[in-house]
């Protein structure tokens, strides 16, 4: 199943299938290293699940 962060709950793990977002938005993600094939493990949400406040952690192996 193909999920958004927003659809994900802290403690899932997943793998970046593409990286949405338009200027700064999509830059930043890239520059923390959210790039397709990167695999991702929600943190927290921001306390009204705001998704622009989700907090991820980038998974390397």
């Amino acid at each position: 199943m193909v999920k958004t962060l927003g659809q994900m709950r802290p403690g899932e793990i997943g793998t970046v299938l593409a990286v949405n977002g338009k200027g700064q938005v999509h830059r930043r993600l890239i520059d923390m290293g959210v790039v397709p094939g990167v695999s991702v493990e929600v943190k927290k949400f921001a306390p009204l699940g705001d998704p622009i406040e989700i907090k991820i952690r980038v998974i390397t192996y």
